[in-house]
């Protein structure tokens, strides 16, 4: 009698446990196919919230046995439910004889046909990434005789009991942070003894997966971007000839229409040299709702440089200003523009006179050779320097999104943050971290910190920024300016390509300071790996809990929704173990195409915790190998 009372209470449990599920989360699954319908089997997943355990019960078509902390199990209020739920408590001791214990536990289970799941993290992430997986799951492998499931929970940060990356406190049960998407992918069975470094990489490649579907489910950018202007009530960029507002734009994307609209009709592609400004900000989004390519003119290119960038990208149509000087070294375009022009003949209702020259641009095809098989136009087209060649590389709204979610995931940007910023145009970060992420976040942007470093302090003292994006160069005058000025207002500095044993990086440090230092390939994808800053504090039992996201010698790790493998430089097919040295591949949405590898041109390898090294290093900064 005992035994069918707590049977139909187990019963009860789980049903009252899907229940829950269904009303806190709205749950996508796929490859369900991959759990096998008998016999014993492991299951192996990330770790975002204490709510994770919900949405494997949701997701297997079976009973599911869950591994946690005895020091939980134990709680009187808490141990019939878990006991309901067939969990197996281990205890969080790490003495050989515990070891010994947990695998025998685990493994009695799997025999006798049950599945098991284990949270190979250990606990749930405070840094928004996948953390280390533990040794337990690989000593496991090699002892059960039974396949070895992955699994992987997307877009669970920022649900109830999960944490932003870095707080401390757990985000509760509120209307606003529930019904969420979640995404839960099941990856094909492994079979035989494994590694966690391995386990960590498959789940990495899940995450990369369930991150582009998500997105691709998602509101469009260019929706997400018109909602935000719309609502947006303080959010603005500031700059040396003044401000505008997010809320500001459609209508300035409107008046250039108007101005712009019979040059451009049957142009895709328009070239851009501007100085940062309003009418910088009202072309780059006027580009993109009218569905047009932007090409950004770096003015430090050379003219033979930016003559070809013209011809290379098919751009027909320029926009500058007369103290630029470019228009005499543009030949292939068929229409200049200038800026000074345009805001005459916006403000004065007068017509627009552009220079029109009867030449046909000798450009290459652009719809044949950057346009995607669904005909979807890229919101920008970078030049990326390879060797001595300069190559066009396009950039999609996807790729975009994909940067700002991950960046999202890792840092908490809340609305109202003033962010201060140097970055240049011409390159992809410069592009979505200056004029698209403020408007998707709610921050508000100062363009144009000045290199001088008494400018530089009071340009600081001024807007007194939470957070700072410089390029390398300039960490040098942060760190003196840090060093002699108290700036308790600023908490974060992210830059690009700095070795994080930087001198003045470690100043920064030292005064409290967080740097995230970010890898990127410039064109291709803006940042694909960050490190961040470590989490101390306690655990939900109040036991310290450290948890590390950052490494003095590293590029950092994988930023979410990037899956990243080391290769053999002779043979890609050939994917190299924890510390082996190989070339770099990532895939994931930050790239055009999210389901391939691509070559990061970095040579490298990568730890057990899942930090990404480069194989040599130049005067400080990250430099692109040639040695494989």
């Amino acid at each position: 009698m005992k035994q069918i009372t707590q049977h139909l209470f187990a019963r009860l449990v789980v049903g009252l446990v899907k229940l829950i599920g269904r009303i806190l989360f709205r749950i996508r699954i796929s490859g369900s196919q991959n759990i096998p319908s008998e016999g014993g089997a492991l299951i192996v997943a990330n770790h975002t919230s204490y709510m994770d355990f919900i949405l494997m019960v949701c997701s297997s078509p079976r009973p599911v046995h869950f591994v946690m902390n005895a020091d939980i199990f134990r709680k009187p209020l808490l141990r019939p439910l878990l006991e309901a739920l067939h969990c197996i408590p281990i205890s969080p001791r790490q003495g050989v004889n515990d070891y010994k214990a947990f695998n025998e536990s685990v493994a009695g289970h799997i025999r006798s046909g049950k599945l098991v799941a284990i949270f190979a993290e250990g606990t749930v992430t405070r840094t928004g990434q996948i953390l280390e997986f533990k040794k337990g799951v690989e000593h496991l492998s090699r002892i059960i005789d039974a396949p070895i499931i992955p699994m992987h929970f997307d877009n669970v940060s920022g649900t109830p009991f999960s944490y932003r990356a870095g707080m401390r406190n757990m985000i509760r049960v509120r209307l606003h942070s529930i019904r969420k998407k979640v995404g839960v992918k099941i990856g094909a069975p492994i079979q035989g003894p494994t590694t966690a470094f391995a386990l960590r990489q498959v789940v990495k490649e899940l995450e990369a997966e369930n991150f582009a579907q998500r997105l691709e489910e998602q509101t469009s950018l260019e929706q997400r971007l018109q909602q935000s202007m719309a609502s947006s009530k303080t959010g603005n960029w500031t700059w040396k000839s003044g401000s505008t507002s997010f809320n500001e734009v459609p209508r300035l994307v409107s008046s250039l229409h108007e101005k712009l609209q019979y040059l451009t009709s049957n142009e895709p592609v328009i070239a851009v040299q501007l100085p940062k400004s309003e009418m910088l900000a009202g072309i780059i989004y006027w580009a993109m709702f009218h569905h047009k390519t932007l090409v950004p003119i770096d003015p430090l290119w050379s003219n033979e440089e930016r003559l070809y960038i013209m011809n290379a990208s098919g751009a027909n149509v320029l926009i500058t200003t007369k103290d630029l000087g470019f228009t005499v070294h543009a030949p292939v375009a068929e229409v200049v523009v200038y800026q000074e022009d345009l805001e005459e003949s916006i403000r004065g209702g007068k017509a627009l006179h552009p220079i029109c020259r009867n030449l046909r641009a000798v450009g290459k095809s652009f719809r044949s050779i950057f346009y995607k098989k669904e005909n979807v136009k890229p919101l920008a087209l970078f030049a990326e320097k390879r060797g001595e060649e300069l190559q066009m590389i396009p950039m999609y709204a996807s790729q975009v999104k994909a940067v700002i979610e991950g960046m999202r995931q890792i840092y908490f940007f809340k609305k109202g943050t003033q962010m201060l910023s140097d970055l240049p145009l011409g390159v992809a970060y410069g592009y979505v971290l200056e004029w698209i992420m403020p408007v998707y976040n709610g921050l508000n942007a100062s363009l144009e910190i000045e290199r001088d470093t008494t400018t530089l302090i009071a340009k600081i003292s001024e807007a007194k920024p939470e957070l700072i994006f410089v390029q390398p160069h300039q960490l040098k005058a942060l760190s003196a300016v840090a060093s002699e000025r108290n700036m308790p207002f600023l908490t974060h500095v992210f830059t690009a390509d700095v070795h994080p044993m930087n001198d003045s990086v470690q100043t920064l440090i030292r005064r409290g300071i967080q740097v995230m230092t970010c890898a990127g390939m410039n064109a291709s994808a803006s940042v694909f790996a960050v490190n961040l800053h470590n989490y101390t504090g306690r655990d939900i039992v109040g036991k310290p809990l450290y948890q590390e996201a950052y490494d003095e010698d590293s590029l950092g790790k994988a930023l979410p929704g990037v899956a990243l493998k080391i290769v053999s430089p002779n043979d890609h097919s050939v994917v190299l173990g924890c510390e082996e040295v190989g070339r770099i591949l990532i895939k994931g949405a930050v790239m055009e195409d999210s389901d391939q590898w691509h070559d990061t041109g970095h040579c490298g390898w990568m730890d057990h915790k899942g930090f990404v090294h480069v194989a040599d290093k130049g005067e400080g900064y990250w430099t692109y190998s040639e040695a494989c």
